[in-house]
């Protein structure tokens, strides 16, 4: 999370220094990620990712005075999966494994400063993502349950940093991959979880 600060402090400080990029106009982007929590440790709980599609939005490039942003809006993914012990009630011998996903699609707000390296564009900045709807599925002893998730069963906004490789193909198409870091805690006093992701995009710019 220091790293990822200090290199965004680093890049607007030199993008005083140096002649602007040339900043696109409004594009629209679609891709997806892989998705998970870093989490503490939970004794019998393993911790998975899951694939989060589609991830898509709209961008543009502008001046906030001398620093220049990349801005977008648009569904983004959060999610993670987790695998655990099933215990006979009377026994209270292990007896297989309950398996849960829980996936959410969320309003993404970011914004990144843009710095040129050869063809390409290092972007780092923040990124923010509001729930709109969630699912959770169980596996419970060879029954799949389903739950549709609203209101309070929805996680808080989540406030992240992101840094990103975009790579323009042509004038008007380009690809981007990143990593995006939750830095809000959606776990409880017990355990501390935190959203990620590595994601892909395909951006068109008009």
């Amino acid at each position: 999370m220091k790293i990822i600060l200090t290199i965004l402090v680093s890049m607007t400080t030199v993008m005083f220094a140096q002649d602007q990029p040339e900043l696109p106009g409004w594009g629209v982007y679609v891709g997806g990620g892989s998705m998970g929590v870093v989490a503490d440790d939970m004794e019998g709980v393993t911790w998975g990712r899951i694939i989060g599609v589609p991830v898509l939005g709209i961008s543009r490039g502008l001046m906030a005075g001398p620093i220049p942003l990349s801005v977008g809006a648009g569904l983004g993914k959060r999610g993670f999966t987790q695998e655990m012990p099933n215990y006979d009630f009377l026994s209270g011998e292990e007896d297989g494994t309950v398996k849960a996903e829980n996936q959410y699609t969320t309003l993404d707000i970011w914004a990144t400063v843009p710095y040129p390296v050869g063809p390409a564009f290092i972007q780092a900045g923040f990124i923010m993502g509001m729930s709109l709807s969630g699912t959770s599925t169980s596996d419970f002893m060879g029954t799949e349950i389903e739950l549709e998730l609203e209101g309070d069963m929805l996680p808080d906004p989540d406030l992240g940093l992101m840094v990103a490789l975009a790579y323009p193909i042509n004038d008007n198409i380009g690809i981007n991959f990143g990593y995006a870091h939750g830095l809000t805690n959606h776990g409880d006093d017990s355990m501390s979880m935190n959203f990620n992701g590595i994601f892909g995009l395909v951006g068109y710019n008009f």
